[in-house]
């Protein structure tokens, strides 16, 4: 820490006899940090899949929220193997941001940041798919 606070100029950390605490720099510095961890994370996850050495196709989906759609995508994707990861509500995304999934089923409205996207079935077709009342 001595050394980081020496390379940037700044005080990272107000010490007491009591406590520890982060000041302004020191919380923009570790919010910072995460930020690139977690890039770097999903660069490892991106560089592993694409080492494979059979290409596949990583879906991401609440199990049982796919709107009748997953038969046809499989179908559309025959040529290439599809790996299907399962999640609860809203475990998704993360798995985009991630590295984990190429592409996902998700509801609207959401986050898109960041992200293409694209919709697939909208409106009552979507109510119907999905059981519920119009």
């Amino acid at each position: 820490m001595r050394d980081l606070k020496q390379q940037l100029g700044v005080q990272l950390l107000i010490r007491t006899t009591r406590r520890v605490a982060l000041t302004p720099a020191g919380r923009a510095l570790l919010d910072d940090a995460r930020v690139a961890l977690h890039a770097v994370a999903a660069a490892e996850n991106r560089a592993r899949h694409a080492g494979r050495s059979v290409p596949t196709l990583r879906l991401a989906l609440k199990a049982d929220y796919d709107a009748g759609l997953l038969p046809r995508i499989l179908e559309a994707y025959d040529v290439l193997p599809v790996e299907l990861l399962l999640g609860g509500y809203g475990e998704q995304l993360p798995a985009l941001h991630d590295g984990r999934a190429d592409v996902a089923l998700v509801p609207t409205p959401f986050d898109g940041r960041g992200l293409d996207s694209e919709p697939l079935i909208t409106g009552q077709a979507a109510r119907n798919a999905m059981g519920q009342e119009p």
